[in-house]
C-alpha cells in the first residue's frame, strides 16, 4: 500500500463520526449470537455522540453527555447506554482513539 492511501485512509477512520462507528459496532454485535432485544436495546446508544468525531469526544465532553442524558431518562434506558463505553473500548482496539473517555466513569445514583 502507498503511503498517500494509508494516510487517507487513517484520516478518514479517525474522522469518524461516533454515529457511525457505533451503528457499524452493532451491526457486527448484532450478527453474533445475542438475543434482538439486546441489539435493539443497545441502538439507542447510537445517540450518544451523533455526528461528533469519535476522536474529538474527551472524557470531559462523555460525562457532560452522560450527565445530560441521565437527567432526562431513567435508569433503565441509561443501562442500555453500555454500548456507548463498548464502541469506545472497540475504537481504543482499533486504534481509532488514543484514550478511552469512558475509563474511570461512574454515573452517580439518582436520588
Amino acid at each position: 500500500m502507498n503511503k498517500k492511501f494509508k494516510t487517507a485512509l487513517f484520516k478518514k477512520e479517525s474522522e469518524m463520526p461516533f454515529e457511525q462507528f457505533a451503528h457499524d459496532w452493532l451491526k457486527t454485535y448484532g450478527s453474533s449470537r445475542v438475543k434482538i432485544s439486546s441489539v435493539r436495546a443497545r441502538s439507542i446508544s447510537i445517540l450518544f455522540g451523533g455526528p461528533y468525531p469519535i476522536t474529538r469526544i474527551t472524557k470531559k465532553i462523555y460525562e457532560e453527555r452522560i450527565l445530560e442524558l441521565n437527567e432526562k431518562y431513567s435508569t433503565n434506558y441509561m443501562d442500555a447506554f453500555t454500548l456507548v463505553e463498548e464502541c469506545f473500548r472497540k475504537a481504543l482496539t482499533q486504534g481509532l482513539i488514543k484514550n478511552n473517555p469512558t475509563e474511570d466513569f461512574k454515573m452517580p445514583k439518582k436520588q
